[in-house]
């Protein structure tokens, strides 16, 4: 008997990107007749679904495999000042403190926290950075299918061990039914002739 290859099997695949970027793929593949390869992947992140389908085909032939992708990003965003709000509110801010009397000049943190004053902003995405985070992504992709491989190759040694088992004993019981056959028709015969 050859190599049996199961249908089923489960692979993970996880690390983290040149950004700081966590990913987490899970792939698992249960029985089918053809190859059918169920893709769910982040938003942006569509123009992998050709790459990984071909990577998939090339190492598997049946099967349902669902293959998801998890990334966890750290985007912080970026704390900037309007300077020129700033320096509005300053202006009005000691304009208002000179014809008080007495009193203190703006605290910083008070004129900061004046809306307007203070934005976030999110970094642009860098158009390389993003095509390396995508073959990084199918780099993780491909070791997970071998995962997957691999799972599939030791689900299926474990099944043939057992199949070899059972035909080893259909084999011992249909030598036992031939040794039992041959002395079946003397016996028929004595038992007629009593």
């Amino acid at each position: 008997m050859g190599l049996l290859m199961s249908m089923t099997g489960f692979a993970r695949e996880s690390g983290t990107l040149a950004d700081g970027t966590a990913f987490v793929w899970e792939l698992r593949s249960v029985n089918g007749r053809g190859l059918d390869l169920r893709l769910r992947l982040p938003n942006g992140l569509d123009t992998l679904e050709a790459p990984l389908r071909e990577a998939a085909g090339r190492r598997f032939k049946r099967g349902n495999i669902s293959a998801s992708l998890t990334l966890k990003r750290e985007d912080r965003p970026r704390l900037t000042v309007d300077r020129a709000a700033l320096d509005q509110a300053l202006a009005l801010a000691l304009e208002i403190a000179g014809r008080i009397r007495g009193s203190m000049a703006p605290r910083a943190e008070a004129l900061l926290a004046l809306p307007g004053v203070m934005r976030t902003e999110v970094p642009e995405p860098d158009e390389a950075l993003e095509e390396g985070k995508r073959r990084d992504l199918a780099s993780a992709f491909d070791r997970a299918l071998g995962g997957l491989v691999e799972a599939r190759q030791s689900e299926g040694a474990k099944l043939q061990g057992i199949l070899g088992g059972l035909l080893a004993e259909i084999a011992g019981l249909r030598e036992a039914a031939a040794a039992e056959a041959v002395g079946q028709p003397a016996a028929q015969r004595a038992r007629m002739l009593e």
